[in-house]
């Protein structure tokens, strides 16, 4: 069996939770490539601002757009004391709004546009015109998520479950459907490998 590790930080792995139903539809789900009814999917917790986020998500993204039967959801875990109460703190002070504002390109079926645009911009501020440019956004209605109390209930949606999983650093990868006992966690290239080995080749 192939080492098991995280990018970042040494966290100890732990199956990741199901989410309770509810109370009130869902407005804004986490943000997704692929089909829900996916054999695999790998869920990953991360901050745009974190190079190693950067590095896992393009060979995630591009596995997950060659395969059908795969479906990549990103989570937002931004190391910022801002809007983060499990890190002790600031690495990256604009990462809050940076999250807020790929919750709000997803809300528009835009994750992948957003992503590949904001893990580009490695923190710097949100510029709202090329951000809308690249990612093929209707503004007004992005500016409106960006004020709705719904999308911050997202981020901190987010950032508590995957304190819950066990995210000690960025980025956290878990892959389901490669293991019968639950999830597993490694590294982007370790995930893929495993999905690999499950499909068969």
């Amino acid at each position: 069996m192939i080492a098991l590790f995280a990018l970042l930080a040494a966290c100890v792995p732990h199956p990741a939770p199901a989410a309770a139903p509810p109370a009130e539809p869902l407005l804004y789900a986490p943000a997704s490539i692929g089909g829900a009814d996916a054999r695999f999917t790998v869920q990953v917790w991360s901050d745009y601002a974190c190079p190693w986020c950067a590095r896992a998500y393009e060979p995630l993204a591009a596995y997950t757009a060659a395969h059908p039967d795969t479906r990549l959801v990103m989570r937002n875990y931004p190391l910022s004391t801002s809007c983060n109460p499990h890190v002790g703190r600031d690495l990256h002070p604009n990462a809050c709004a940076i999250a807020m504002a790929g919750i709000c390109a997803s809300a528009q079926g835009r994750a992948a546009e957003a992503s590949t645009y904001l893990y580009a911009q490695q923190g710097q501020p949100i510029a709202p015109g090329p951000l809308e440019d690249a990612a093929h956004l209707d503004g007004a209605r992005w500016r409106a998520c960006m004020d709705d109390p719904a999308a911050a209930a997202a981020l901190a949606r987010d950032i508590e479950e995957g304190f819950r999983a066990g995210v000690e650093g960025t980025p956290t990868i878990y892959v389901s459907g490669v293991d019968p006992r639950g999830w597993v966690q490694g590294g982007a290239i370790d995930v893929i490998t495993l999905i690999d080995m499950a499909r068969g080749g």
